[in-house]
């Protein structure tokens, strides 16, 4: 049987209990909320973590970026290391 390093089980496990927590009624609201207005009145979402960059692919901003992208059609340009080097 093949399983994956810590590091990588360790991030499912996140990954999953994050997700969860963006279907509840509240985060759902807000994050409609959100992107209506981004929608409506064409602005961008900023998602910022102390953490910064060094993880991009592995950080909260970068799973709820990408699910605001998903379902509710926010236009995610990337990090802003990434957009203003």
């Amino acid at each position: 049987m093949l399983t994956l390093p810590i590091h990588q089980t360790l991030w499912r496990m996140y990954e999953n209990e994050y997700l969860l927590g963006l279907n509840a009624t509240e985060s759902q609201e807000w994050i409609k909320q959100t992107a209506e207005e981004c929608n409506r009145e064409g602005c961008h979402v900023i998602l910022i973590c102390y953490e910064g960059p060094r993880y991009v692919n592995r950080c909260h901003r970068f799973l709820l970026a990408n699910y605001m992208k998903e379902h509710f059609k926010c236009d995610y340009k990337g990090e802003i290391s990434t957009l203003f080097l």
